[in-house]
């Protein structure tokens, strides 16, 4: 009864420190944005138009949903287009920035962003890489 009585002990005790273990898994971020926050490449093809590259910063601004891009389009590293980040969802929403007039959406999938949108009569399709 006796040996019964440690082995008991030292299988909860076992138990007990694998259960402290750090987890394989990280504990994704409350906050959506954060899988965007940086410099992405921009590979961006406008319907009937060549292919053109250039890099967007993605910056988290005000509520938990919102952030601005910079230089998106190609509009200038000093402009911000606003967009609303939920999950993996992108949109945004209709805006003029430097006379354009833009709104589309897109996904976040992979490590890769993939949106369409329009600017002013332009249809385009972007994907966005770091």
């Amino acid at each position: 009864m006796n040996k019964l009585l440690k082995y008991g002990l030292l299988v909860m005790i076992i138990l007990g420190l694998s259960s402290c273990a750090e987890e394989d898994n990280p504990v994704p971020s409350a906050d959506d944005r954060d899988k965007l926050v940086g410099t992405w490449t921009c590979k961006e093809t406008v319907t009937g138009g060549p292919i053109t590259f250039f890099e967007v910063n993605f910056q988290k601004q005000g509520s938990i949903d919102t952030m601005v891009m910079k230089n998106f389009n190609n509009l200038g590293n000093t402009t911000s287009t606003l967009c609303v980040v939920i999950g993996n969802s992108i949109t945004i929403p209709f805006q003029n920035v430097t006379l354009v007039s833009l709104q589309g959406s897109g996904t976040y999938s992979g490590g890769v962003v993939n949106m369409t949108y329009t600017a002013d009569s332009d249809q385009i399709s972007a994907q966005f890489n770091r």
